[in-house]
């Protein structure tokens, strides 16, 4: 860089200290000129000004909340300053994208190379993509503009925090692109519902946050306007949306962080409320006096309870999932991939109750690779699984959609075809075998060889007594097909 950039720093002393020594060793060349030169900020300064990027260290903050405040409303990109591992994983859940962290330890070696990456990128966006709506950066701008123009009784300000209730089991059970949809839609609902709020903003995830000039009264009754206008959404068939909300009111100056945590205390209280509701701080100063209570203990109760609501939600969902997955490899068989006979006993059966009805014609194809003994002799028993692998894509790739396919045992597969008389199975069949025929299976060693199958086509309408008979019979009609010759079909 041929030019000095101006880097507002907002550290403690002996940061500072580390990034005057980093700044003086690194020079340009040219008189050894620093690249940088270096404003000292304080804790409490507001949007920078000419400077062009900031290095920040959370540690120079009396909490990390006014850390977060203070690093949002910065309107620049910024190279925070870390102490350790866990700080480190902190910042990174707050971290705008283009912006980087440095432990300090590393400081001293680092700081120049990554602030030339900061510099490289552009001005902080100002906008969240998804939504449309602001984002926290001009969030925390807007707000120390607020606080500089004043909060007064006369001149009060809100802010009403929005959350989606459910949303993670929208995005576990519909997928994420459901879930972006729904976010969209629950933004675009907003404005219509407070024309005068002074900002709309994608506070982070699912929760969105209002500021408003309102009273206490207006700022409630804008609320329930949001609250209403999600309620009537429909994002997607038989996709229904609600929302909780907390409320904050402030009348004289203070920190915007303040406030903020204000709204998102009557935002949990809300939720633990029965969701779908709006609190404000009156509202929760009355749950917090009905139970005898300080109101941090509840706020505290509220949050532990919604937290616990939601990871006993997350477990359930994942246990049901788990569930069909390991449901899903008892039935399936290891090596094709098609269902097991375990799952062709248990299914079978109920086929063959619903073909008892009248007008319900079972059919049923079992097939049996020829000569799979020899290839397994001759070619060995993986070129033998390729086969089978081969034969049975085949055969699932053949039948229809409410066909199903099973592996009966060894090199045995059956097709299982309801709704469907003998001659149409027996025609299916035929289709099948002629695949079957094209199919070319090179072993491990390279020799290629093809396959063929015979197979036995068999209808019940409810006349046989049970499943043994009924396959018997399959069984009986692949003998049949064996004895003809073979790579034949006998019904």
């Amino acid at each position: 860089m041929e030019s000095t950039g101006k880097i507002l720093a907002i550290v403690a002393d002996p940061t500072f200290t580390t990034l005057e020594s980093a700044v003086t060793r690194d020079s340009s060349g040219a008189g050894g000129a620093p690249r940088y030169s270096l404003l000292r900020g304080e804790a409490g300064d507001g949007p920078a000004g000419p400077a062009e990027a900031a290095v920040i260290e959370p540690a120079r903050y009396p909490t990390f909340s006014a850390y977060e405040e203070a690093y949002h409303g910065l309107g620049i990109r910024a190279l925070v300053v870390v102490r350790d591992s866990r700080e480190e994983s902190l910042v990174l859940a707050e971290l705008r994208p283009n912006d980087d962290v440095v432990r300090v330890d590393a400081l001293a070696d680092q700081l120049c190379r990554r602030l030339e990456r900061v510099l490289l990128g552009k001005r902080a966006p100002r906008f969240d993509t998804l939504t449309g709506l602001s984002n926290r950066v001009a969030l925390f701008e807007l707000a120390e503009a607020i606080r500089a123009d004043g909060v007064d009784p006369d001149n009060p300000l809100s802010a009403v925090m929005v959350d989606l209730d459910h949303f993670k089991r929208i995005n576990d059970e519909y997928g994420h692109h459901v879930g972006d949809t729904v976010l969209r839609v629950a933004a675009s609902a907003l404005a219509p519902s407070a024309p005068d709020a002074l900002c709309f903003a994608r506070y982070g995830g699912d929760e969105f946050l209002v500021l408003l000039r309102a009273d206490r009264e207006l700022a409630r009754s804008r609320a329930e306007a949001f609250r209403a206008a999600i309620a009537a959404l429909e994002p997607g068939p038989g996709l229904r949306l609600t929302a909780s909300l907390g409320v904050a009111t402030a009348t004289m100056p203070g920190p915007f962080a303040t406030l903020v945590e204000a709204a998102d205390r009557c935002l949990y209280a809300a939720k633990q409320h029965g969701r779908n509701c709006v609190v404000d701080q009156a509202d929760f100063g009355v749950l917090a006096a009905s139970r005898a209570e300080d109101p941090d203990l509840v706020d505290y109760d509220n949050r532990v309870r919604v937290l616990t609501d939601r990871l006993a939600e997350y477990l359930s969902q994942k246990g049901r999932k788990l569930a069909r997955v390991f449901q899903d490899e008892a039935e399936r068989d290891g090596l094709t991939g098609i269902f097991n006979r375990r799952y062709f006993d248990r299914r079978i059966a109920r086929e063959l109750e619903l073909a008892r009805r009248p007008d319900r014609p079972l059919s049923l194809l079992l097939f049996d690779l020829d000569d799979f003994g020899a290839v397994n002799r001759i070619y060995g028993y993986p070129a033998g699984d390729r086969a089978l692998i081969a034969v049975t894509s085949a055969v699932a790739q053949s039948v229809r959609a409410t066909d199903w396919v099973a592996r009966y045992g060894g090199e045995e597969i059956c097709a299982v075809l309801p709704d469907t008389p003998l001659d149409t199975a027996s025609a299916a069949a035929e289709r099948i075998l002629a695949r079957i025929r094209q199919i070319e299976v090179v072993s491990v060693n390279g020799q290629s060889f093809g396959a063929t199958a015979s197979v036995g086509v068999v209808e019940t309408r409810g006349e046989d007594a049970d499943v043994p008979g009924f396959v018997q019979r399959a069984s009986d009609k692949v003998r049949e097909a064996k004895n003809a010759g073979k790579d034949k079909a006998a019904s």
